[in-house]
């Protein structure tokens, strides 16, 4: 659901690279021999992904003429993934396209592997091709295995062409002990249906209320030094002074109202990067927690 800006390699490239260390003569030449039919995929693959989805691909209409699909599984295993493969250099350049090296995913865990959007389980043609490799954490990579969707609303958003520009992620702060934070989809009202239902079935298929859920502790012990490191400003200390006289229920010095507003300021600096930034929401959410911003605190 966040967008990934794609690079210039091209599948010929790739298999270029990788025959240079493949030792057998005859696939090595076979692996060469394909890359025309590879760039043909590749073509075939961006006009089917922005058109009907992954699910519509078929193992048939990626086949080669030169080299098997578990040929083709084999040259990614071993000499695109693989550290001493004669490819490595293009796998590190799609790891490294992720935007802020973050997966493309969840945008939490750090991008180090690549994820084939659709799996080479499936289509083996597209084994090495670029715009099917998308930077991930290896969480995610894990949790989508083989998925490939069953219908248009459980289809996954390619980060390389798609990305919802729309606020869907939300989440409540639980208002008991230290604090905790629940996680949700809400996406817009004004998008399509079947967008909205395939965003909810992404954030559920990574277990992103999970994730994020997990992670939150930290964001808010965070938040809290944060209230307990920053002074009034010099145009509240009067009304730092009143809040204090009225209420004793403050966060080191700021009412729960001035602790809510600088809270909703840093989420909102996060919000002008990503409208669905993580730390944004964690922020958002303390900010309109009355628990959090005086007792809670």
């Amino acid at each position: 659901m966040w967008a990934v800006e794609t690079t210039d390699i091209s599948a010929a490239e790739i298999a270029t690279d990788a025959a240079r260390k493949i030792r057998n003569p005859d696939l090595r030449n076979r692996v060469r021999a394909a890359r025309s039919e590879l760039e043909a995929n590749h073509e075939r693959y961006g006009s089917e992904v922005i058109g009907d989805g992954c699910r519509q691909m078929r193992a048939a209409d990626y086949g080669l003429t030169e080299v098997t699909d578990d040929e083709m599984r084999w040259v990614y295993d071993n000499h695109m993934s693989k550290p001493t493969g004669g490819a490595r250099d293009h796998y590190d350049r799609l790891v490294a396209s992720a935007t802020f090296e973050l997966c493309s995913y969840c945008q939490y865990g750090h991008a180090k592997t690549l994820d084939h959007f659709v799996p080479q389980s499936i289509i083996g043609g597209l084994a090495v091709e670029p715009w099917n490799l998308v930077p991930a954490c290896h969480q995610c990579n894990h949790k989508l295995g083989d998925y490939v969707a069953t219908e248009s609303t459980t289809e996954l958003f390619h980060p390389f062409f798609e990305s919802v520009e729309s606020r869907w992620l939300y989440a409540r702060v639980i208002e008991k002990g230290s604090g905790a934070l629940e996680f949700f989809a809400a996406p817009a009202a004004d998008l399509e249906e079947d967008e909205r239902a395939r965003i909810s079935n992404q954030f559920k298929t990574l277990g992103l209320a999970f994730l994020f859920s997990s992670v939150s502790g930290k964001d808010i012990a965070e938040a809290r030094e944060s209230l307990r490191g920053t002074p009034p400003r010099p145009d509240d200390e009067e009304a730092e002074r009143e809040a204090r006289e009225a209420d004793p229920r403050i966060v080191a010095g700021h009412s729960a109202e001035v602790a809510s507003a600088l809270l909703a300021e840093t989420a909102a600096i996060a919000f002008r990067v990503d409208a669905n930034s993580r730390r944004g929401v964690v922020y958002e959410a303390l900010a309109g927690s009355a628990w959090f911003c005086s007792l809670g605190a």
